[in-house]
């Protein structure tokens, strides 16, 4: 009995004169001073917890970790009152220590956390030290507690560190990601134009071509207390979208961003003001869906990058207030009726270019929710449409959707809101009041001076202003009609002579009519 005494007294003299020193039977244990080097680290075992402190303002403490196989490791810090907590993650195993994680995210007398770190077999070096948000200040009377557990996880979640594109999660068409905005610094960003904010990237692998092109939707969650971003890059680092429009809380979304090259492809969410939220997880969903040209092609904000229409109608998206999307039609010689049907938050405007990108319409005749149409559209080839938002939205949709006429004479040719620009008109003619103030020009010409009766019939729901003009374009006569009241006038044209017609209450629905009838 006495020699197995003193065997475990010597065994345990010896443990003791070790700086690695750890007494694992205990569940909570005490640092072994020194250890502010890496060579004299406390050890840690997964699991459990230590106690230490930072006694003066230069302290720091280490801790090393050797995990056996790939794991997820939450690493806590408790408070303590007075003392700006924070931690560093070394990874040793090359020989050289190199910071692999850095958690800096609160002031004094409170915790720190990560929940999400990714370990492989190998070292890590814990280093406890002074945060830098306040002074530093020492305390060597109370105790911090450093906690490192094994955290259950799935493949469908991120695994930090995934601060760079080198080191990005991967992600797949169809897959949703649950991460955490945390921490709130990377002390390792290596995008200089945003030093030391925290990013996590993702990549995927995307396979198109110009023939087969697809959209990609990505969709991120609001978290609490987070204003965050979402952008899309490619393989060479070029930001291809940002979204970044609705405020702390709220989802980001990038929808029907077209590709039509086979490549890696990035997605990088960062919060925008170094917050952080290590208990709430977001979301983060890809989507890739073939184009099947029933939607928008993003990005589509320029003529030179405007959306085709195909099968006379296709969906659209206003992602914020400063969204603005071109598309372009094509047809033979028609006119065509063009609506715009907008979600119920958006007060869109609808504008119409030839082609020769000059505008010739722009209409915001409607409110909130409410259609915009621009009737008697005339097309010979190619035209673009753009669509705008009045108000504040954010992924507000629409549609538009287009009726083509066969070509006709009786009927007036948009644009013609000028002198230089008017219809001629022989015998009759219809026309639309298409919005409040909207003028349409008729040039009347004859074979020296000829006097006619003007038979006018107002549009069924519309008020109209109707002039005539000398040769000039100065205005003769004017009179109001309202609601189908008919209405007749006498004018006598001189080689050619010009009736104007202006919308004042409108009605894109329903046509006005002149006639003109020879009289002696």
């Amino acid at each position: 009995m006495k020699l197995y005494n003193v065997s475990i007294f010597s065994l345990f003299i010896i443990l003791f004169s070790l700086n690695n020193f750890q007494c694992t039977k205990k569940k909570v244990f005490e640092e072994l001073e020194p250890n502010n080097t890496f060579t004299t680290a406390t050890p840690l075992e997964i699991n459990q917890s230590c106690q230490g402190t930072l006694a003066t303002d230069d302290d720091i403490d280490n801790y090393i970790i050797r995990p056996r196989e790939d794991l997820i490791v939450k690493i806590e810090l408790s408070p303590v009152k007075g003392v700006n907590h924070a931690f560093d993650i070394w990874e040793i195993n090359s020989g050289v220590p190199k910071l692999y994680k850095s958690v800096d995210d609160n002031r004094k007398s409170s915790p720190e956390m990560i929940a999400n770190l990714f370990v492989t077999s190998g070292d890590y070096i814990i280093t406890v030290r002074h945060g830098e948000l306040d002074a530093k200040k020492g305390n060597s009377e109370d105790k911090y507690t450093l906690r490192v557990t094994a955290v259950s996880y799935t493949q469908h979640e991120e695994k930090e560190p995934n601060d760079s594109m080198n080191f990005a999660n991967q992600i797949v068409d169809g897959e949703t990601i649950s991460g955490y905005f945390s921490p709130s610094r990377n002390r390792n960003n290596e995008n200089q134009a945003n030093a030391f904010r925290e990013e996590d990237w993702f990549r995927t692998e995307i396979i198109a071509t110009e023939e087969s092109p697809v959209t990609v939707d990505v969709i991120l969650s609001g978290v609490n207390g987070v204003d965050s971003i979402l952008c899309l890059y490619d393989s060479e680092m070029n930001l291809l979208y940002s979204a970044d429009n609705s405020g702390e809380g709220a989802a980001e979304s990038i929808k029907s961003f077209g590709i039509n090259k086979s490549n890696s492809y990035y997605i990088m969410v960062a919060t925008k003001s170094y917050q952080y939220n290590n208990t709430e997880k977001y979301s983060l969903s890809l989507k890739v869906n073939a184009f099947d040209k029933t939607s928008e092609f993003e990005p589509n904000n320029s003529f030179e990058t405007a959306s085709k229409i195909f099968n006379n109608s296709i969906n659209g998206n206003i992602h914020n207030s400063g969204d603005v999307d071109f598309f372009m039609y094509s047809a033979a010689e028609s006119y065509l009726n063009i609506k715009l049907i907008p979600d119920k938050s958006l007060d869109a405007v609808l504008t119409i270019f030839d082609s020769s990108k000059n505008k010739t319409m722009e209409i915001n005749n409607k409110g909130v929710g409410e259609a915009e149409i621009i009737p008697s559209v005339y097309c010979d080839g190619l035209i673009y449409i753009k669509v705008n938002a009045v108000n504040s939205v954010v992924d507000a949709p629409y549609e538009i959707v287009i009726e083509q006429m066969q070509y006709d004479s009786d009927i007036e040719r948009e644009p013609n809101n000028s002198l230089k620009d008017a219809n001629a008109l022989h015998e009759q003619i219809s026309g639309f009041s298409s919005y409040k103030g909207d003028r349409d020009y008729y040039i009347v010409k004859t074979n020296g001076k000829v006097r006619y009766k003007i038979n006018v019939e107002a549009p069924l729901n519309g008020t109209i202003k109707i002039s005539t003009t000398d040769q000039m374009g100065y205005i003769i006569k004017t009179k109001t009609i309202s609601k189908g009241e008919k209405y007749s006038m006498r004018e006598l044209f001189d080689k050619k002579g010009y009736i104007i017609v202006e919308s004042v209450i409108e009605d894109y629905e329903n046509p006005y009519t002149i006639e003109l009838e020879e009289v002696q």
